[in-house]
């Protein structure tokens, strides 16, 4: 079984003395990033306190505007 407490990302608390915490609680070190977004998108934000949503992905072979998007991939 895969656990928290054989992940290379976990970080347990610990005692003064550098034993773990008799109450076994810890923290993910994971650091999250969001997946590179293609440059014809852009977020909309609707209301204070909602997830943005991505609008846009209108293109067109005549701009150059979205030279060096991270999205892309060679056809």
């Amino acid at each position: 079984m895969m656990g928290c407490d054989t992940c290379a990302f976990a970080k347990w608390k610990t005692t003064t003395n550098g034993r773990l915490h008799p109450d076994g609680s810890g923290r993910c070190t994971f650091v999250w990033s969001p997946p590179p977004m293609p440059k014809s998108f852009s977020f909309s934000f609707r209301k204070p306190g909602e997830l943005p949503i991505p609008s846009g992905g209108y293109i067109s072979r005549n701009s150059t505007t979205y030279d060096n998007c991270a999205c892309w991939v060679q056809r």
